[in-house]
C-alpha cells in the first residue's frame, strides 16, 4: 500500500497527492475531510471537484455508508484517549524490554527478529496517530472557519489560543534542556567551563573526570534527561541521526546556545501564555451576548487542544519508537562491519530493509554490499547538489521521466501567480503573528550550535527536534502554513554544504517553487508530515517511514 502513497525521487520522499486524494474520496461522507487536510499540507487545488448525477437507490445507498463512516469517526472520537494511551503504554514497555537486553551480545538474525517483533506490535497502534491527526486537521481548520465567519479576530488568534497548553508532553525534552541550563549558569564552575574553548565531545568527557560535587551533580541530571529524552534530536526520525545516547557532545552543544541566548523556561511559557490568555479575553468579549455561539466555539476549541495535545504526546512516542529501531539497526551494522560486508557502521543506511534481510537471511541478490554502498553514496552526492521541487508533476513511468534521460517532468514558480511580484523576491509563510525587520538567516543544515536568537530564520523544513531553536527566539518564516505553533511544516530539502551565497540562491529558488494543484498522471509533493521528513537530507533511513506511512490508509478503512 504504501508504494501508491509515497515516493522517492532523486533521494527524497514525496507523496503521490492523487492517490491521496483517492484515498480520502472513496470513503463515502469524506469529502468534507479535504479542505482541512489540504490546509494542513499547505495544498491548494485550483480545480473543481467533480460531480455526478445519482438515482435515489443510489443516493439511499451513499447516505447509508455515509451514516456508517460518520459512526465510525464519531466512536474514534470517544475512544481516542484510550488508544492513545494504549499506544504510550505500548512504546515505554518496548524501552523497557529493550533497556533489559544487552543488544551488543546478540547476532544478526536475533536483533533482525527483534526489529520484526516490535515493528509487529507497534505498527497498528501506531494507526491513533493517524486518526488523531485527522481530527486535529479537521478542528483546527474548522476553529479557523469560526473565527472567520463570526468575525472574533485574524488568523493569528487560532494559533494564540492553541498556544501556551500545559502538559504538553513534546515539550518536555526543551524544558529539560532549559533546567540543564540554568544549572550551567548557577553554577561558576559549570558556566567557566561551557563558556571556555573545550570542543563539545572533549567537554563531555572531562565533566565525567571532574570530582566537584555541583559537576557530578550535573552530569546525573544530564544523563536523566539522555534517559528520558535521548531521542529528541535534530533530524530525529532519520535511522542514521545519532541519538544523544551515541553523541551527548550534542547535547553540550544545545547547552551552549541557549546559555548565549539566555533562554529560561519563565520567560518562553509566560509569552505564550500570555498570548493564549489574551485570545481568550478577546473571544469572551466578542462573543458576549451570544450563548450558543460561545458554547460551540469552547467545544471545538476545546477539542481542537485535547487533539494537539494528544498529536505532541504520541510524536514524542514516536520519537522514542524510532530510536528503538535505531539501536537496533546501529547493531546489525556493527554485526555486517565485523564480518567486512561493510566499510563502517553509518553505510549501514544506505541498503534498503529488504537488502539488509537478504544479507542476514541469504536472499541477498547483490553480491558486494560496499560496491552497492559506493554506489548509492555517489547517487547521493549528486543528489546533494540539486534543487528539490516542492511539487514534480510526471506521465508515464517515472523511473524515465525523472532518474534517467530526459526529464518530462514540470513544475511551476509560486511566483508566478503572487499579485506584484517582484524578481528575486522571496515569498513564505510567517509562523507568528506581527512584524520585525532584523537580519535574515536562512538555513538549510540545522546544527545544535546555531546560533538563531534575533534573526529571521528562512527554512524549508522543520521536525520536532528542532523545537531546541525554536526556544532561542527567532523569528520563524517557514515556506509551508503549519497545523500550529508547535507543529513545525515539513518540506524535503537537501542537505548541500556549499558556500553562503550559494546557498541563498538555492533558497530563493526553493523558495519559488509551486505549491499549486495540477492535472496530470502523477503528482508529487514534498511530505510535510515528520514521519517521512528525515528523506529531506539526502540519506537512506528510509525502512521505518514506508512502513509507518501505510499505516494511515489501513486505518481509515471503515468497518
Amino acid at each position: 500500500m504504501h508504494a501508491n502513497l509515497v515516493a522517492l525521487i532523486r533521494g527524497r520522499m514525496y507523496y503521490n497527492l492523487r492517490n491521496w486524494y483517492r484515498l480520502i474520496e472513496i470513503l463515502p461522507g469524506c469529502e468534507w475531510m479535504l479542505p482541512g487536510w489540504e490546509e494542513a499540507l499547505g495544498i491548494t487545488p485550483v480545480v473543481t471537484r467533480r460531480t455526478t448525477t445519482r438515482s435515489l437507490s443510489r443516493h439511499l445507498a451513499l447516505a447509508f455508508d455515509k451514516a456508517r463512516v460518520g459512526a465510525r469517526f464519531i466512536r474514534e472520537l470517544l475512544v481516542l484517549e484510550r488508544d492513545v494511551e494504549r499506544m504510550l503504554r505500548l512504546v515505554q514497555e518496548a524501552l523497557a524490554d529493550l533497556s533489559a537486553r544487552d543488544l551488543a551480545s546478540l547476532d544478526a538474525h536475533t536483533l533482525l527478529e527483534l526489529s520484526e517483533s516490535l515493528m509487529s506490535e507497534l505498527f497498528e497502534p501506531y494507526a491513533i496517530q493517524n486518526s488523531n491527526d485527522d481530527a486535529a486537521q479537521q478542528f483546527f481548520a474548522l476553529l479557523g472557519r469560526l473565527i472567520e465567519r463570526w468575525h472574533l479576530g485574524g488568523d493569528d488568534l487560532r494559533n494564540d489560543l492553541v498556544s501556551g497548553e500545559t502538559g504538553l508532553e513534546s515539550l518536555a525534552p526543551a524544558r529539560s534542556l532549559l533546567t540543564l541550563t540554568a544549572q550551567v549558569r548557577r553554577v561558576p564552575r559549570l558556566r567557566s567551563l561551557f563558556e571556555g574553548a573545550q570542543r563539545n565531545a572533549a567537554l563531555w568527557e572531562s565533566l565525567g573526570r571532574d570530582a566537584d560535587p555541583a559537576v557530578s551533580t550535573f552530569r546525573r541530571l544530564a544523563a536523566r534527561h539522555i534517559e528520558l529524552f535521548g531521542d529528541r534530536v535534530l533530524r530525529e526520525l532519520k535511522l542514521e541521526t545519532p541519538t544523544l545516547e551515541a553523541n551527548p557532545a550534542a547535547l553540550v552543544a544545545m547547552i551552549r546556545n541557549h546559555l548565549q541566548a539566555g533562554s529560561t523556561i519563565e520567560v518562553v511559557e509566560g509569552h505564550e501564555l500570555e498570548l493564549r490568555k489574551r485570545g481568550e479575553r478577546s473571544v469572551r468579549r466578542r462573543l458576549r451576548g451570544h450563548p450558543i455561539r460561545r458554547r460551540v466555539f469552547d467545544f471545538v476549541l476545546s477539542q481542537t487542544r485535547r487533539t494537539i495535545k494528544n498529536r505532541e504526546a504520541l510524536r514524542l512516542a514516536r520519537s522514542r519508537a524510532v530510536g528503538i529501531f535505531k539501536r537496533i539497526f546501529r547493531q546489525i551494522g556493527c554485526r555486517f562491519v565485523d564480518q567486512g560486508l561493510i566499510g563502517n557502521v553509518h553505510d549501514l543506511f544506505y541498503l534498503t530493509l529488504e537488502e539488509i534481510e537478504g544479507a542476514i537471511r541469504g536472499a541477498s541478490v547483490a553480491r558486494d554490499l560496499e560496491e552497492l554502498i559506493a554506489l548509492r553514496k555517489r547517487d547521493y552526492e549528486q543528489y546533494e547538489t540539486e534543487t528539490a521541487d516542492s511539487r514534480i508533476v510526471t506521465r508515464g513511468i517515472v523511473q524515465g521521466t525523472l532518474l534517467g534521460g530526459k526529464s518530462t517532468a514540470s513544475s511551476a514558480s509560486d511566483a508566478d501567480g503572487q499579485p506584484g511580484s517582484v524578481k528575486g523576491e522571496l515569498h513564505g509563510i510567517g509562523c507568528s503573528s506581527g512584524k520585525v525587520a532584523a537580519r535574515a538567516m536562512i538555513v538549510l543544515d540545522p546544527r545544535d550550535d546555531l546560533e538563531v536568537r534575533g534573526r529571521i530564520l528562512v527554512t524549508q523544513t522543520t521536525d520536532p527536534g528542532w523545537v531546541f531553536l525554536m526556544w532561542l527566539r527567532p523569528v520563524w518564516w517557514r515556506k509551508r502554513a503549519a497545523l500550529s505553533p508547535t507543529r513545525p511544516s515539513s518540506v524535503a530539502s537537501s542537505g548541500s554544504r556549499r558556500s553562503s551565497a550559494s546557498r541563498v540562491r538555492r533558497a530563493a529558488s526553493v523558495m519559488k517553487r509551486s505549491s499549486r494543484w495540477m492535472g496530470a498522471e502523477a503528482r508529487f509533493v514534498a511530505s510535510p508530515t515528520e514521519a517521512l521528513a528525515f528523506r529531506s537530507e539526502n540519506r537512506a533511513g528510509r525502512v521505518l517511514a514506508s512502513l509507518l506511512e501505510s499505516s494511515r490508509a489501513r486505518h481509515l478503512t471503515p468497518a
